[in-house]
């Protein structure tokens, strides 16, 4: 998957398929009833070292719709400023 992407950033090897059913599970069992929640979240996932951690942010990021709100734009922002790559942009850009 790294040379794929032409990226030195660890990856587990979980494609996308079983990447969205871990995210889903994982974004429900955390209690993110709150816009600070939701932001901790999404930047908790999105520091860790693994390409996945990443993708679980922008999931996780997807999921808790009542928060994508004009009010979350600034971390919309940041996910595609630090995430560069297409795959991050794109899914931030369409999905958020």
């Amino acid at each position: 998957m790294a040379g794929y992407m032409k990226t030195n950033m660890p990856f587990y090897g979980v494609y996308k398929r079983g990447r969205e059913g871990i995210a889903a599970l994982v974004v429900a069992r955390l209690a993110t009833t709150t816009r600070s929640d939701y932001e901790s979240t999404v930047k908790t996932l999105w520091v860790l070292p693994q390409r996945e951690g990443k993708y679980f942010a922008i999931t996780g990021a997807r999921l808790y719709t009542k928060f994508i709100t004009p009010q979350s734009l600034p971390l919309y922002k940041k996910l595609i400023h630090e995430g560069v790559w297409w795959d991050f942009v794109d899914e931030v850009a369409t999905q958020c």
